[in-house]
């Protein structure tokens, strides 16, 4: 089952394990649509992701809020969007983890909770 699960997300069976040394996957999909939404919830040790400001955060959540509640072509427009909004999320949440940022840290866990209850909303891809 779990070797199902791996190919259909295009991923090695070991990085749905934790193991940061799996090998890659056989075969490589292209990263679209819902498949980069995958890969930026699966991101590990990413030395690229940075806090961004908790309140920029939570207007882009708004934001994709907004375009999944009223867009005729919201699958489309929530694939463009999401990748790039969880990778901010979790870097903020990641960064923020340790240190003395008790309110800001508490703001972006709570963005990233609307962020994660929109991914669970509608079955987004």
């Amino acid at each position: 089952m779990l070797a199902k699960l791996a190919a259909e997300l295009g991923v090695a069976v070991g990085t749905l394990l934790g193991d940061d040394d799996a090998p890659p996957a056989k075969t490589e999909p292209a990263v679209t649509g819902g498949a980069a939404v995958v890969q930026a919830l699966l991101q590990r040790k990413d030395a690229s992701l940075r806090p961004s400001p908790a309140n920029e955060l939570r207007d882009r959540v708004e934001q994709a809020w907004k375009v999944w509640q009223n867009s005729p072509t919201r699958f489309t427009d929530a694939e463009a969007l999401l990748p790039g909004l969880i990778h901010d999320a979790e870097g903020t949440v990641r960064a923020l983890r340790t240190g003395t940022h008790g309110g800001e840290r508490r703001e972006a866990l709570r963005v990233a909770a609307d962020l994660y209850g929109l991914l669970r909303s509608g079955q987004l891809p």
